[in-house]
């Protein structure tokens, strides 16, 4: 048989893996079944007038009555003919009803991400199906925050342009970021770009140490000019929906405060802060323990809103109310409820961990250190680092519940966990030493 055959083959495979499991995960929507998702109904709620007044006049409406007592319309439904991404985005899913494509795109993006790292193509399917079904993705589909999870899904992949880029493979490697940036870009979830920012900075940071310690600092320029360059392309076709959207942001509770008085009465200088309440921000956030949801389902109790002992009925013995968190049937965590655990696999967060141990090169100490910050920013209890973000990092006050940083965990976890399987099955070293 042709080589070039062989070769095809894994990749043939990755993607019918994909979309076999998206297919079945999502098979009851073949049936004539959707998904019950409670933002989409709010979206549908809040664009009926703009909805109204294009089937009316044959025109987009660019202000609507429906939401906060009138605001621009282009935040809610308006269409961006000019963005030409968005058939690449139909394509790029083999044309998927939404759910089924977004979970076969987040599989195949992150099997991407593993063949710009030369990883083996069966290492990176074992890699998409772990990143692909984390309960994040499976969470935010059901409750309708579908251009989150479309912008996840396209996480991975930009990342793999990145470090290809940055390892010598300025042409394919610009053009995979620039692809993949716009793609993701176009899903329009600026909190989720706003954390690919912190994957992208880390990661490039730690292999430009690793060029720099090398010897390479020509490479390094030429890697920065090339995604410099890349980043702008990607920006282009989404450019109209992103300055409108922060042009908006300034007149929103996201920019600077109106006000001149404080609540204790004492004057303050209108515009003197921006961002969100340090207080709405956390509100969403996990308890310290619910970080250990990660490799331990329902550690806090399922879904639902939040119940204590406090909430039990007097008749409930006291043997009962010390049993509740034991029963795991409701949430007794530290959020006012819970749609579900942040769950990325038991067996994913042991092999994350030896492929701490395993895995070479400066990469994986960018990444780890990423983690332990993501963690730490997504409790509900504010810590000192989470002081000085929210008050120095620009932009991080510009977000609530920080718990959703954990989406680059999402993806660092399967790719520490692939980097350390590539070195003890495929690295010519003796296993038993390794």
């Amino acid at each position: 048989m042709n080589k070039t055959l062989l070769k095809a083959i894994p990749h043939v495979v990755a993607v019918l893996v994909f979309v076999s499991l998206s297919c079945w995960y999502f098979a009851p929507y073949f049936s004539g079944y959707e998904l019950v998702q409670s933002d989409i109904n709010h979206f549908i709620g809040m664009s009926k007038e703009v909805q109204d007044f294009k089937l009316l006049n044959d025109d987009q409406a660019l202000w609507t009555d429906s939401q906060f007592g009138g605001m621009p319309a282009y935040q809610i439904s308006v269409e961006h003919k000019g963005n030409l991404v968005r058939w690449v985005d139909w394509l790029i899913k083999l044309g998927l009803p939404r759910p089924v494509g977004i979970l076969f795109m987040a599989m195949l993006g992150f099997y991407i991400l593993c063949l710009c790292l030369r990883i083996n193509p069966w290492l990176g399917i074992l890699g998409g199906v772990a990143f692909g079904l984390s309960s994040i993705n499976i969470l935010y589909l059901e409750a309708g925050h579908v251009s989150k999870v479309n912008a996840i899904a396209y996480m991975a992949p930009v990342l793999g342009g990145l470090l290809l880029t940055m390892r010598g493979k300025y042409l394919f490697g610009g053009l995979l970021t620039a692809l993949f940036l716009a793609l993701h870009l176009s899903a329009n979830h600026l909190q989720m770009t706003y954390y690919l920012v912190f994957l992208l900075l880390f990661a490039g940071i730690a292999q430009g140490i690793q060029l720099l310690v090398e010897g390479k600092a020509q490479q390094l320029l030429r890697s920065a000019a090339v995604l410099a360059c890349a980043a702008v392309l990607a920006f282009l076709p989404a450019a109209s929906n992103i300055m409108t959207t922060y042009e908006y942001s300034k007149h929103s509770t996201r920019g600077a405060s109106e006000l001149t008085i404080n609540p204790d009465g004492t004057d303050k200088i209108a515009g003197a802060e921006e961002g969100l309440d340090p207080d709405y921000i956390l509100e969403y956030s996990m308890g310290r323990g619910e970080v250990f949801s990660l490799l331990i389902p329902d550690v806090k109790g399922g879904q639902y809103e939040r119940i204590s002992k406090d909430d039990l009925p007097d008749d409930v013995s006291q043997f009962g109310k010390d049993a509740l968190p034991q029963i795991g049937v409701r949430y007794f965590g530290d959020q006012s409820f819970s749609g579900g655990a942040f769950y990325f696999g038991v067996i994913m967060i042991m092999l994350f961990i030896m492929g701490i141990v395993l895995s070479k090169g400066y990469l994986r100490w960018g990444l780890v250190l990423l983690t332990i910050i993501a963690v730490v920013l997504s409790w509900r209890e504010p810590t000192g680092l989470t002081m000085f973000f929210l008050e120095s990092v620009p932009g991080f006050a510009k977000f609530r519940d920080t718990k959703m940083m954990l989406v680059v965990v999402q993806v660092i976890v399967p790719l520490m966990a692939v980097l350390g399987l590539q070195r003890l099955f495929f690295s010519g070293e003796e296993k038993k030493a390794l």
